[in-house]
């Protein structure tokens, strides 16, 4: 989760374990994630670092960054 929505990055964040529905607004994929830690290097507020494994599940690895939406479940 992009650090400005994650919190203090000296404690855990009360999103840590919280399910996020991801989809690539491109093809319309989605995938499922629990949000597990911050992600320094996302710029924007609303970006989000997924792991491959789930990135690979909404686009491929050399298309790289792709938009998205996403929604706490």
């Amino acid at each position: 989760m992009q650090t400005q929505r994650y919190g203090d990055l000296g404690k855990e964040s009360s999103l840590c374990g919280q399910q996020v529905k991801i989809t690539n607004t491109k093809n319309g994929k989605s995938v499922t994630v629990t949000i597990a830690d911050a992600c320094p290097s996302c710029l924007d507020k609303n970006d989000i670092d997924l792991s491959e494994g789930a990135f690979t599940q909404i686009a491929t690895i050399p298309e790289g960054e792709v938009p998205i939406s996403w929604e706490f479940l």
